[in-house]
């Protein structure tokens, strides 16, 4: 399912492949209306669009959190926010010294169990971008010819790590925070949670709210034309706002504007998250 809304754009300010501006380009060329970019633990795109002429196409302010609740690794989507705020900037800060931290664990596990290490340039590539994870080091490790993508080098080097450090903020905290910054905490891609640690999205949504989410994203590109209808409903029985994005990230992932897995057209209520201010 196309759309003019897509509200899960990720740049080259967190781990997309396309700047800011070819983003625009490409969102006017797809016809897309409405937008935010919600960079991983990443502001940088609120105060790069600030001045920005967009023309006929709206931006909303947003930004991807990671979140932890219990066992359960979460991604908080915060639309809305003051990319000023102090407690957003502390809070972020705060999660990408802890990814810094976890990063130098992995390295070092990485040299122990295969003798794999970087040179000084690929380090400092490292622990200077957007965004210090495993996918940006999967990265260095295909130019090194250790593998063909991230999924290989994921399950053949970067698999049971077992971390000591964790860069996740409690859930509460980040929807508190949000909340500061006058903005909107929505539940990301639940498909994906129920997938990873194979639970039900009915049977932790009641403890979320509590935790402060407001809203779900019902719309997704992995999600199919039945747990769309199955998110509506929850968003419906605990009066969640409804979003929805592509969780674009370049040319070769979903494309910007895909809401659905399937490739079809879908009857679906207006994003009741336009409201939500």
């Amino acid at each position: 399912m196309k759309s003019r809304y897509d509200l899960h754009i990720h740049s080259t300010f967190s781990d997309g492949e396309d700047d800011v501006d070819t983003l625009i380009e490409k969102m006017k060329s797809e016809g897309i209306t409405t937008f935010s970019i919600t960079d991983h633990d990443n502001i940088d795109s609120i105060n790069y669009l600030k001045n920005k002429n967009l023309e006929k196409i709206n931006y909303i302010s947003g930004v991807e959190i990671s979140s932890y609740y219990k066992k359960l690794g979460i991604h908080i989507l915060g639309y809305y926010i003051d990319g000023n705020t102090k407690a957003l900037k502390r809070l972020l800060i705060k999660i990408n010294q802890r990814r810094k931290k976890r990063m130098k664990e992995i390295l070092k596990k990485l040299k122990l169990r295969n003798g794999i290490t970087l040179s000084d340039d690929d380090f400092e590539i490292l622990m200077n971008g957007n965004n210090i994870g495993k996918k940006t080091l999967s990265k260095i490790l295909v130019k090194k010819n250790l593998g063909n993508d991230y999924k290989e080098i994921r399950n053949n080097y970067l698999s049971n790590m077992n971390c000591k450090v964790s860069y996740r903020a409690n859930i509460k905290k980040v929807c508190d925070v949000i909340k500061v910054a006058g903005g909107i905490p929505v539940l990301a891609h639940p498909k994906e949670i129920e997938l990873r640690y194979n639970v039900k999205l009915d049977t932790i949504i009641s403890s979320l709210i509590k935790c402060g989410i407001k809203g779900i994203e019902v719309y997704h590109s992995i999600h199919t034309d039945e747990d769309i209808k199955r998110y509506l409903e929850i968003a419906n029985k605990y009066n969640l706002l409804i979003s929805g994005g592509s969780d674009y990230h370049g040319s070769n992932k979903a494309k910007l504007g895909l809401l659905m897995k399937e490739d079809y057209n879908l009857d679906y209520t207006n994003f009741s998250i336009f409201r939500g201010k």
